[in-house]
Formats: C-alpha cells, sequence, structure tokens
C-alpha cells in the first residue's frame, strides 16, 4: 500500500489550461486532450465533487487545480487547500480553507484557486478506472484517490509540523504566522502567532480518561512571548519558545507518534475519532490528517485512512462494510465535515457515481 498525502499552503499558482464545470467543483487540470489517463483521472475528480455535493449542502464554486506530474514513488496523490485567517465560533483565529470560507459567505482575498491537487503520472500501471476490466492485485481505484484527496482539499488537515528552521526536529508546533512560508530563517521574523487549522480546533487527546483538547497547548505555546516581538532570526523564536514551553511542544510530538493519542471530538458527541498516530517517526503529509488505518479500514471509514486498499474498488468497499449512504463518505467523516462547518444533506443517496463498477 502507497501513501496519499497532503500538503497545506497558503497561496498557490495556476499552471493549468483546460477547464470542467460540473456541479459546484470547478476542475482545472494541465491534461493534454491526447492523454487517455489524465483525462480519466480528471473525469473522476469531477465525479468525485458530485459524491462530495450530494452529502453535503454546497452554495458557491469550489475551485480545484489538477496537476498531472511526477511524484515520490510512494505516492499516488497530494492535496494542498489555500488557508485564510478567520475567527472560529469560540473567537480564536484559525485557518480556514478558502473551499469552507465561501460556503459560510465569508468574504475574504481570493487566490486563483481553493485546492490545488497533485496526482502522479509516474503510477499509470497502479491505476484502475470504473469501466476497467477486473481491478488487478496492484492497482487503485482512482475514484476512491479522488474522492479522498479532494475531502483533505475542503478541511481534513491538520498544520502541526516541525518548525520551518530544521535545526529544531524534537518538537511540533502549528503553522508559525499562519504562513507556509516564512521567508528566510537567518532573517529578522516579527512573531504574530502560531495558528491551528479549524480541523486542528477539535483534536483531543485521547490516551487518558480526561479528554484534553490539543487548542489548549496551542494557547500555551502563543503565550511565549507577546504578538508583534521581533526575532533575529527563526533560531531565536524557536529558542526562545522552548525556554516556557518546551514540555508542551515535545509533548505534542510523543502524542503526535503514539497510537491511538489524538482524535477529532465531533460537535455534540462523547466519542472521538481516532486518528493516524502510528507512526513513531512524525510524517506531515501522513500523521494527525488521517483516521487510523487499524481502527476504520475495513469499515464505513475507510475512504480517509492514510493508506489505500490495492486490489479492491470503492464500490465493493462500499458494499463491503454494510453499503452505508454517502457514495464512501461515512458516518464519522459526515459529522467530521459539519464540524468544520459544513451543512450536511441529511439523506444522501446510495449511489452518488452512476460510473461505479
Amino acid at each position: 500500500m502507497r501513501c496519499l498525502n497532503f500538503l497545506p499552503l497558503i497561496l498557490l499558482i495556476i499552471l493549468s489550461s483546460k477547464v470542467l464545470s460540473q456541479d459546484i467543483f470547478d476542475i482545472e487540470s494541465n491534461c493534454d486532450p491526447q492523454d487517455q489517463v489524465c483525462n480519466k483521472i480528471e473525469q473522476e475528480f469531477v465525479n468525485a465533487g458530485k459524491i462530495i455535493s450530494n452529502n453535503l449542502i454546497l452554495n458557491a464554486k469550489i475551485l480545484v487545480e489538477l496537476i498531472y506530474e511526477p511524484l515520490d514513488d510512494d505516492t499516488f496523490g497530494q492535496t494542498t487547500p489555500v488557508l485564510r485567517i478567520h475567527d472560529s465560533p469560540d473567537t480564536v483565529q484559525r485557518l480556514y480553507p478558502t473551499a469552507l470560507l465561501k460556503q459560510l459567505n465569508i468574504t475574504f482575498e481570493p487566490d486563483f484557486v481553493d485546492i490545488q491537487v497533485s496526482i502522479n503520472s509516474n503510477a499509470n500501471n497502479s491505476y484502475w478506472f470504473p469501466g476497467d476490466p477486473d481491478i488487478q492485485s496492484t492497482q487503485i481505484d482512482v475514484s476512491e484517490l479522488a474522492l479522498h484527496e479532494l475531502i483533505h482539499g475542503i478541511g481534513f488537515t491538520s498544520t502541526w509540523d516541525f518548525p520551518e528552521d530544521q535545526k529544531f526536529i524534537n518538537f511540533l508546533t502549528p503553522r508559525l504566522n499562519g504562513l507556509e512560508d516564512n521567508g528566510d530563517p537567518e532573517d529578522p521574523i516579527i512573531f504574530d502567532g502560531f495558528f491551528e487549522t479549524v480541523f486542528d480546533g477539535f483534536l483531543v487527546y485521547i490516551g487518558s480518561p480526561t479528554r484534553n483538547f490539543i487548542t489548549n497547548i496551542t494557547n500555551s505555546i502563543n503565550s511565549f512571548t507577546a504578538k508583534g516581538t521581533e526575532f533575529d532570526n527563526m533560531d531565536a523564536l524557536n529558542s526562545k519558545l522552548l525556554e516556557t514551553q518546551q514540555q508542551n511542544v515535545e509533548l505534542m510530538l510523543t502524542y503526535a507518534t503514539t497510537k491511538s493519542s489524538l482524535g477529532f471530538l465531533p460537535t455534540g458527541s462523547q466519542d472521538a475519532i481516532i486518528l493516524d498516530t502510528s507512526n513513531p517517526e512524525f510524517d506531515f503529509a501522513s500523521s494527525i490528517s488521517h483516521v487510523s488505518q487499524d481502527d476504520y479500514e475495513n469499515t464505513t471509514e475507510f475512504l480517509m485512512t492514510p493508506h489505500q486498499k490495492e486490489g479492491v474498488t470503492l464500490q465493493a468497499q462500499i458494499q463491503q462494510t454494510g453499503n452505508t449512504p454517502g457514495g464512501g463518505i461515512g458516518p464519522n467523516l459526515r459529522s467530521i465535515l459539519g464540524t468544520l462547518g459544513y451543512t450536511i444533506n441529511p439523506n444522501p443517496p446510495n449511489n452518488t457515481n452512476s460510473n461505479f463498477q
């Protein structure tokens, strides 16, 4: 099994040339009209958008840039949602995907796209499409891949990561200043806060009977100095952070690399959804931003596990896990999306894609 990755950024550049507009999702790709594989991938993203549109009540277009390009051998796809700072209901400023802000009718400075997805052009032999002969043991269903990546793009994403200054790899923080790139680490930097995503705002530690919200750690981290404080460089900022917050930032790395330590607690629920923290070496592309493989890969919540099963189609997995309505989007995932702020369609159709095989 190979990994499905996401990489949140703030600013993106359009590289694509062709647009397909279907329902709420506008898919813009760099596919050559003669490239059959690329165009079939694009169509599966259109179909995935329809599935999401049938699970959520969406009212504003979501712009998706699909880039077909070489990626690492162990990666089928990676997704980059555009993020903007916005006040959460608890008055804490967090990073929201623009795809969600549009549905909330929030005014913000627009970008060219809301979601950027890269699909590995070196893995063509591993791709199976609805309508193909029986799926082989080394193939993955692109319809599932497309749905998985778009779910990351609309908000299933965390910013907890190692600091940009690579001298510090023994602790995690949310995104410094809300920016993916704070410039040269040797340049002076003004501290404006560490920013969680809206998804991060519902993380809880589940390794003890008391459910402790991880946002409390973020609040503590942000108290290490006043906003507007200028530091000589990134090293100086991180060193100052460790003077008072070393226990918290190192604790977060422990949580993120200890199995069954972190969960997502949906609004109104007492039961946290277990997130992926099984890798003893923190992996930004996988850790936290997926559900637990061991707990959910054979359940209705298989879609957002970090490793997609080979040799089985999306439709087969839906049937094997009880044929739950939603087209692969299970009840827990729907509750996560509702908690983030989307309006949920209470009665999604059983089969949201007529092309399923």
